[in-house]
């Protein structure tokens, strides 16, 4: 298990408990593991992605995007594209092998629908991949938009209609469901259509979400 901390440190643990303690140079925010080369990849307050090899116990060269700040990451499971997600509203897609950029999307154009109400530029809050195609993206500006990552503009586009950051955004394969969650409600909805499934209003507020495996 590893944590990030609030202080820069990162924190491994095995099943005997603690095992080792390391700093990133900047403070982190998210963080994705590429399982082919044993690869952590850190974003946070900084234009950089560094990279930390657990089979080498080494940082390598970090990737440098074009962004000021990174919120989020996220690894595609089956082909191992590495996506994250900028505060000038972007996501950037790179490739591990060649450790190059291979795409770049304007989310922040997009989530402006003609019943949206923007005051602010939207940040990237959330990604989630889901297959080897498609892909989440979440707001700060409480939008979800779904993409076919072999084009630049969404398939479809959820507005949460509170204003509020998207904190999670989950797939549900077996119904098709999306559950996307901002710090007041999870909404859970259909991917092709976005018609709403349920939802679901706690009492507190909301950090994260965790969708247990096939259920």
């Amino acid at each position: 298990i590893v944590f990030l901390h609030n202080d820069r440190y990162i924190e491994f643990h095995s099943q005997s408990g603690f095992y080792y303690k390391t700093r990133i140079p900047k403070f982190g925010r998210d963080f994705s593991y590429h399982y082919p080369s044993c690869d952590l990849y850190f974003v946070g307050a900084s234009s950089e992605v560094y990279r930390l090899n657990l089979e080498q116990g080494r940082y390598l060269n970090p990737l440098q995007t074009d962004a000021a700040e990174n919120n989020v990451c996220d690894v595609n499971a089956v082909h191992g594209l590495f996506a994250t997600g900028t505060v000038e509203g972007r996501v950037e897609c790179w490739d591990p092998r060649t450790r190059g950029r291979v795409g770049l999307l304007d989310c922040a154009l997009s989530s402006v629908t003609a019943d949206s109400e923007v005051n602010s530029l939207p940040t990237i809050s959330a990604l989630k991949f889901n297959g080897a195609l498609t892909m989440a993206v979440g707001t700060s500006t409480g939008q979800v938009l779904l993409y076919d990552l072999r084009s630049d503009k969404p398939l479809l586009v959820k507005d949460h209609q509170y204003e509020l950051p998207i904190k999670s955004v989950h797939f549900q394969d077996s119904l098709d469901l999306i559950l996307s969650a901002d710090s007041r409600i999870i909404k859970i909805w259909n991917k092709n259509s976005g018609k709403i499934f349920t939802s679901l209003e706690p009492e507190h507020d909301i950090n994260d979400v965790c969708l247990y495996p096939s259920s």
